[in-house]
């Protein structure tokens, strides 16, 4: 009996092969690529339609201006005469004009690329928590009034907000055993460092979190010795110096080196805009004393608690999921580290409350705490599957139902001016009476039924997102410039916009380009400098040259230029400040601004004249 013959191998190019682009790869990084995965990404559109659509829409307000000079000057080989407040906007963003010029799009491109990415790094929190939970805490971030307010304005929050979550992320990975992170880990830190103030904030915060991490995991892995503590003192010592614990230890001093070396590195890259700017050393290393400057007394009470009033205006979500969410994540020792990261980042910055933006690094792991508490109240599994999603459906229609309800009664009463004077307290108390009765109905259906908890918190997370959506795109798109907002302290006007096409139509007409206009301007001002500086014969100071012959001069409102030839002038506003009213007085007042933006505080504006020479009104133009 002989042996079958055996089969031809087939052709090389029939073969499977493991090698990069081959057939076998790509099918096996398709394979990889779950539905979670694809969800990620709508969510990462999501955020990316937020942050860098119409980037260019509003004008830059002056702490906007005042950073992006400092990068057109240094790209154009100006004078640097701006100081720089952010390192490492400074470093992206003057990388970004050299290549397609100094705009409005160009200065807010930085910080909104690092909002989108920020939102997509919460998909590498793997191990930490499931797809689910990633996927609601990506959802919310995306979504969040603040954080999209923060990735459009120019300056270097939104990166030092990326910079935590990376290095949270990073740290996690390095002590969960992965020490192949402590490079990316000291990236991170690098690059906060160079960022802003708010870094160091967050940075405090998660220091913390992560030494009161430590010791849950030490218990964890001295759990399987239960006798040790019965070993004598030599036995104790021989298990300390163990070939096991020595590698270990090892491993960690490796890792903390590795992790210094890719900080120190990056610092010193970024902060020098690799070597370009080597001042940048000093900007970079003046951030934490404008940290630690920032520490004051509260000047009011209103002052005090405006972070936490912040809080409640844009980021409900935040305070009705997130902070719930602590006490239900005491059982679990991720919710334990992610609580007191959230609890001493509120903590700061109520220290801090004079400086609101800090009040973004609590958003981070507030939607973490509100990520895990979605996937455990979504993840429990029901005795009876149909009629638990019956009563799950039945629930979030209700709660939708009820906030629908209380929205559309409100925005009613508002309208007819129905919640002041005496009416006031009695609707108040139907309102609440109401929502305790809903309330009290929702809890006795969701304390034994883990389907109507999930109906509870699908419904509760729907009105949420609902309205930090129109929050988010009313502060970025409409509100960023402001000052009735609670979160803007200081804006441009739609005027400037109106302005500057005015000017630049002028200068068509009379010399048949867009920037050949002589501009003096009386006005100090950065978003003047931002929006003028483009013209070649533009110059500011305090006082007139003696018989000057500038085509145009602007002036401060309300002043009497000796102007020695014949001009013309309009009147503009500039920036605005905080309204002169002390603001809504009334519900009836808060409800009109938050749904209608209708309100009766005046902001404080500050405004200029504009003086044409009136011999360029008959100039010919250029048809």
């Amino acid at each position: 009996m002989t042996d079958s013959p055996r089969p031809a191998a087939p052709p090389a190019a029939d073969r499977p092969s493991d090698s990069a682009g081959a057939p076998v790869g790509r099918a096996r990084a398709w394979a990889s690529f779950t539905i979670a995965d694809g969800l990620m990404l709508l969510i990462g559109g999501l955020a990316a339609w937020l942050r860098l659509g119409d980037l260019a829409g509003l004008p830059l307000s002056p702490a906007e201006a005042t950073a992006a000079l400092a990068n057109r000057q240094f790209w154009s080989a100006a004078p640097l005469d701006v100081p720089v407040s952010s390192p490492a906007y400074f470093a992206f963003t003057h990388l970004v004009m050299s290549l397609g010029g100094s705009s409005d799009t160009a200065a807010r491109l930085v910080p909104a690329v690092f909002g989108v990415l920020t939102v997509l790094l919460v998909w590498a929190w793997r191990g930490r928590a499931g797809p689910l939970a990633r996927l609601a805490a990506g959802l919310f971030l995306a979504v969040s009034p603040l954080l999209v307010a923060v990735s459009r304005t120019a300056g270097g929050d939104a990166i030092a907000l990326f910079a935590l979550l990376g290095l949270a992320v990073a740290a996690n990975r390095v002590l969960d055993g992965r020490r192949q992170w402590a490079i990316t880990a000291g990236v991170a830190l690098g690059l906060g460092l160079t960022s802003s103030p708010l870094f160091y904030s967050g940075l405090v915060a998660l220091i913390v979190m992560i030494l009161v991490a430590q010791p849950f995991r030490r218990s964890a892995v001295a759990a399987p010795v239960p006798h040790a503590a019965a070993e004598d003192e030599r036995q104790l010592d021989s298990l300390r110096h163990s070939p096991q614990q020595m590698a270990a230890e090892e491993g960690k001093r490796d890792s903390l080196r590795y992790m210094g070396l890719a900080a120190g590195l990056t610092f010193a890259a970024v902060a020098t805009s690799l070597s370009l700017y080597p001042a940048g050393l000093g900007a970079a290393l003046r951030l934490l004393p404008a940290w630690l400057a920032q520490f004051s007394l509260p000047s009011s009470a209103g002052v005090a608690v405006s972070p936490l009033l912040a809080l409640l205006r844009y980021e409900p979500a935040a305070v009705v999921l997130g902070l719930p969410a602590v006490v239900a994540a005491g059982r679990g020792r991720r919710g334990r580290a992610l609580s007191v990261w959230l609890g001493l980042a509120l903590l700061l910055t109520l220290l801090q409350s004079g400086v609101l933006v800090n009040v973004t690094a609590a958003l981070l792991p507030a939607y973490l705490l509100a990520g895990l508490a979605a996937a455990a109240a979504v993840g429990r599994r029901d005795p009876a599957p149909v009629a638990g999603r019956r009563t799950g459906w039945f629930t979030a229609a209700a709660i939708l139902g009820l906030g629908a309800l209380l929205l559309v009664a409100g925005g009613r009463l508002a309208r007819l001016n129905l919640l002041a004077g005496e009416n006031t307290t009695l609707i108040a108390l139907a309102v609440l009476a109401f929502i305790l009765a809903g309330g009290a109905v929702v809890l006795a259906m969701a304390w034994e039924s883990p389907a109507a908890r999930r109906g509870a918190f699908l419904g509760a997370a729907g009105l949420l997102l609902f309205w930090q959506w129109g929050a988010a795109w009313q502060l970025s798109r409409v509100g960023a410039n402001d000052p009735r907002e609670r979160w803007v302290t200081e804006g441009s006007t739609n005027d400037v916009a109106v302005m500057i096409d005015l000017l630049g139509d002028v200068s068509r007409q009379v010399k048949n380009s867009n920037r050949d206009l002589i501009i003096f301007s009386q006005v100090e001002s950065p978003v003047l400098r931002w929006y003028l500086g483009d013209f070649v014969g533009f110059q500011s100071g305090p006082a007139l040259p003696v018989n000057t012959t500038a085509d145009v001069v602007i002036t401060p409102a309300g002043s009497d230029p000796a102007l020695p030839a014949d001009y013309f002038g309009a009147d503009f506003g500039l920036t605005q400040r905080d309204p002169l009213a002390a603001g809504p007085g009334t519900v009836s007042d808060v409800l009109k601004w938050w749904l209608f933006r209708e309100s009766t505080a005046v902001p404080d504006t500050q405004r200029v004249v504009v003086w044409v020479r009136s011999d360029l009104a008959n100039a010919p133009g250029d048809g």
